[in-house]
């Protein structure tokens, strides 16, 4: 009853273009306010017309199958990658084009281990059900190894509808733009006489960067449940408007967005590429994740919500916690570290203060979403957050910095 409370309380159901013209034809118009100030006008009703509709929608439980396979290290630090393993309808694209990339690089990781390599730390690779439903098969693994991963999990990487041509990209966490940077010098461009790293460099003006990852995918519980740090990658280039579809089939991935299938063996050489990184001399850096978030804090203190003086204050504390972190031995918890151990308020299954999903989009990343609360507050509760908030990284800085800082960080 208390999970029943939560669910919408409008029903959805897509429907298709023709039917909807029909409808639309048959409201009334509205004038509706823009944000600037303009105004259009749109059929959304009431009426006159009413629709009928009749719905086949089955209520009932079934059982669902994440499928794990784990290539041990010499520790027991783990590095975790997935994908999901259902779809919409076909799901050649999304996400089958992730299945392949990662069985792939499961092949090449296990033609090296047969060879005798054994990676330094743990590899585990999550296929999860259920990700259409709401990323259910990974959250209910993240939470069940929850205590074994926020011991000794070093990071997700995310390969969702992974393949729709071979130009590379990625969104992330601050910190891991440097692993991710080894690998991709160490993959050749196809059809190039460059790297994808510098491939990707010339697409980007000279100087990649990670957007933040917000929601949408499978990388959710690993990132703002459990404070770990995600890569989400992807190859892409073409398009063919077949997402949730049941035009997502092979037919459609082998003459469009992927002919030959070049960028699927291509995700599957870097996956393995970069899973051998870091699960080998991987070191999350914190000093780069701390500069970034202090670059996220001027770009905050730009918008009148925040102002440039606290958005200046914000951005020294995370300034003198890069300089602290220069030499600490357990980076990768720098989220855990900076985490709300109760949660946002009103979303306490998500602990990532520092960014989480917009409360309107889901896919986009909110920064600071405790100051924007604050700031619908007032100014007073603003302030007291904001000193909450530089008080934490303050903290974290000094202990880094203190001679007598306990092992581990």
């Amino acid at each position: 009853e208390d999970c029943a409370a939560d669910l919408p309380r409008i029903p959805c159901l897509p429907i298709g273009a023709r039917d909807a013209r029909v409808i639309l034809a048959r409201l009334v118009e509205v004038e509706l306010p823009q944000a600037s100030g303009d105004a259009v006008r749109a059929p959304i009703g009431p009426g006159p017309a009413e629709v009928r509709l009749a719905l086949d929608v089955p209520r009932e439980l079934r059982a669902i199958w994440n499928v794990i396979a784990t290539l041990p290290g010499e520790d027991e630090r783990v590095v975790v990658a997935g994908n999901h393993r259902d779809a919409w309808v076909r799901g050649a694209n999304d996400a089958g084009s992730g299945t392949v990339a990662l069985l792939r690089a499961a092949q090449r990781l296990g033609e090296r281990a047969e060879a005798g390599w054994t990676p330094r730390h743990t590899i585990v690779l999550g296929f999860w059900d259920a990700e259409e439903f709401g990323l259910i098969g990974s959250t209910e693994w993240g939470e069940a190894h929850a205590e074994r991963l926020r011991r000794d999990g070093l990071g997700y990487v995310n390969a969702d509808a992974a393949v729709s041509g071979t130009r590379f990209g990625a969104s992330g966490t601050p910190g891991l733009l440097g692993v991710l940077r080894r690998a991709l010098e160490r993959v050749p461009a196809p059809g190039e006489s460059r790297t994808l790293w510098e491939q990707w460099s010339a697409a980007e003006g000279g100087s990649p960067k990670l957007s933040l990852p917000a929601s949408g995918s499978d990388f959710a519980v690993f990132l703002h449940h459990l404070s770990l740090p995600v890569l989400d990658i992807g190859f892409h280039g073409n398009s063919g408007g077949q997402y949730h579809t049941r035009f997502d089939d092979f037919a459609m991935v082998e003459r469009y967005l992927d002919p030959g299938f070049a960028g699927h063996e291509l995700a599957g050489e870097f996956l393995a590429t970069l899973l051998a990184e870091l699960a080998g001399d991987h070191r999350f850096d914190a000093r780069e994740a701390a500069l970034e978030m202090a670059n996220v804090s001027r770009a905050a203190g730009a918008e009148p919500w925040l102002g440039q003086a606290r958005g200046a204050r914000l951005a020294l504390a995370f300034e003198e916690l890069a300089e602290a972190a220069r030499e600490w031995s357990e980076p990768w918890r720098f989220y855990a570290r900076l985490e709300l151990e109760h949660g946002l308020p009103g979303r306490e299954w998500f602990k990532n203060r520092l960014w989480a999903p917009g409360l309107e989009t889901g896919y986009s990343a909110e920064t600071f979403p405790t100051l924007r609360a604050a700031a619908r507050s007032g100014e007073e509760a603003l302030e007291a957050e904001l000193t909450d908030l530089v008080g934490a990284v303050r903290a974290l800085a000094l202990e880094l910095s203190s001679p007598e800082r306990p092992a581990g960080g």
